[in-house]
């Protein structure tokens, strides 16, 4: 009722309630907007969200769209799970663990979001990583990988140990490591997006071109 024209050249975001009145007052001379509806009965989320059993009781909400990514903790029961939430739109990416997957795909319409369901522990790699050999001695049972940054595989650990300890690998980003242990996470991957980069390879290219660069270099007094 305030407003009589509305000028946008980039994005809007609104609610499904207010959506009648903002196209009857948008003007398109300068451009059409991209327009996000959010469902009536929404609770809009617009940062990363990490669900773990006592936030799933705190929610402000029970019908939530997510704009990032959702991460459900693997200590979320499936029955509080579906007793807290009715309805999810995750616009990015959810991590979810395996065993909430039947759940989830009553909240969400799994056919239009990015989900990556993880067993075990999830080893979640978002900017630059290397992996030790050491770190399976603190592993319990089995992990899941999910690669959105870079990775480096220690050239140390065993192929065997990857196929035996990963139960999935999730490459979405770059993953350095040997021939062998590419054998391995090839056997396990699933989402397969990213890179995967011969490590020796890399290291052959990069002593060459030291060798190339070559030249000689002093600080102080040079004689021929």
């Amino acid at each position: 009722q305030k407003v009589q024209r509305i000028e946008v050249t980039d994005r809007i975001t609104c609610r499904e309630e207010n959506v009648e009145v903002l196209f009857a007052r948008l003007d398109y001379r300068k451009g059409t907007p991209r327009v996000t509806t959010i469902p009536a009965g929404f609770q809009l989320v617009e940062q990363p969200l990490r669900l773990d059993a006592d936030l799933l009781e705190a929610l402000p909400s029970r019908k939530l769209y997510c704009t990032d990514r959702l991460q459900i903790d693997k200590n979320v029961d499936p029955a509080a799970l579906d007793k807290a939430v009715d309805a999810l739109v995750v616009k990015d990416m959810v991590i979810c663990p395996a065993s909430l997957k039947k759940v989830l795909s009553q909240k969400c319409n799994l056919l239009e979001t990015q989900a990556v369901f993880y067993e075990g522990e999830l080893w979640l790699v978002e900017g630059e990583e290397t992996l030790l050999a050491s770190r399976f001695s603190y592993l319990e049972g089995a992990a899941t990988l999910l690669v959105l940054g870079e990775l480096t595989i220690a050239p140390d650990i065993d192929p065997k140990v990857l196929f035996e300890r990963f139960a999935k690998v999730h490459n979405l980003g770059e993953i350095c490591c040997t021939p062998d242990q590419m054998s391995a996470i090839q056997a396990r991957l699933g989402l397969k997006d990213g890179e995967l980069i011969d490590s020796t390879q890399t290291q052959t290219e990069s002593d060459e071109e030291d060798k190339d660069e070559g030249g000689i270099g002093n600080v102080g007094h040079l004689s021929l």
